[in-house]
């Protein structure tokens, strides 16, 4: 299976890679009230676009994910708390706050030791 998804042409990712940027500037051009979640486009743009390069910065990215995804939680809270939303929209926002947090400590800290464990059992 894994030799099937990377066995596309590398244009897709450029495609790709540009259908995220103009979702960004798109975002940008429709007003303020989309910002936070445009860093987490450009993100997913640099690493489509950066995709063939080295596994290094692959892995860099998978690590940024859930904090870019968090950051755009943080800002809908505190939308919905300044504006006076509706209780659902606080409850949505701070609970995946908190698993984009989850996710974030574990991308980060719990899975490389794991993968270090399993390096030293074989």
């Amino acid at each position: 299976m894994r030799k099937l998804l990377g066995s596309y042409p590398p244009a897709i990712d450029y495609l790709v890679s540009a259908i995220f940027i103009a979702m960004s500037i798109a975002l940008i051009w429709s007003g303020p009230q989309n910002w936070s979640i445009i860093p987490l486009l450009v993100l997913l743009a640099v690493l489509f676009y950066k995709k063939r390069g080295k596994k290094e910065f692959w892995k860099l990215g998978e690590k940024l994910l859930f904090p870019f995804i968090g950051f755009n939680f943080v800002v809908g809270l505190i939308q919905a708390w300044v504006t006076g939303g509706e209780a659902s929209d606080l409850w949505y926002n701070g609970i995946m706050l908190l698993l984009s947090i989850y996710f974030s400590y574990y991308k980060i800290a719990i899975e490389p030791k794991r993968i270090k464990g399993e390096e030293a059992n074989k």
